[in-house]
């Protein structure tokens, strides 16, 4: 009986976390191309260099970008806008769906600190 307890909780918390990541993603994606209503300066910046990425291949994988930092992430947001468009849309939509996933490391890190309930 003990075991049969236990496969309803992981289940009920499964779900709960399911509809959570569903809640954050859709709060996240919610007006994603329209608020804020201006493209910020580093938003620029980067569509500068996501579009050389697309037009000219540079700069490379592990080459610098204007921040300078490994460009490797702009070839992330640059597949992102290839699928959802090459728009502010598609470059937001990078950040909406990492933090979403960014959530399940949490929760496992919340969840071994406190009780299930509570994490």
């Amino acid at each position: 009986m003990g075991e049969k307890l236990k496969g309803i909780r992981l289940r009920r918390e499964t779900i709960a976390l399911g509809l959570l990541l569903l809640l954050a993603f859709g709060l996240r994606v919610a007006w994603l191309g329209t608020i804020p209503g201006n493209i910020t300066a580093d938003e620029a910046d980067n569509l500068t260099t996501i579009f050389k990425i697309q037009v000219t291949g540079d700069p490379g994988l592990f080459d610098l970008d204007w921040k300078p930092q490994p460009a490797m992430s702009m070839y992330v947001f640059s597949a992102f806008m290839w699928v959802f468009g090459d728009n502010i849309f598609g470059m937001r939509m990078a950040s909406a769906v990492l933090s979403t996933l960014a959530l399940l490391p949490f929760y496992a890190l919340a969840r071994r600190v406190v009780r299930p309930v509570a994490a």
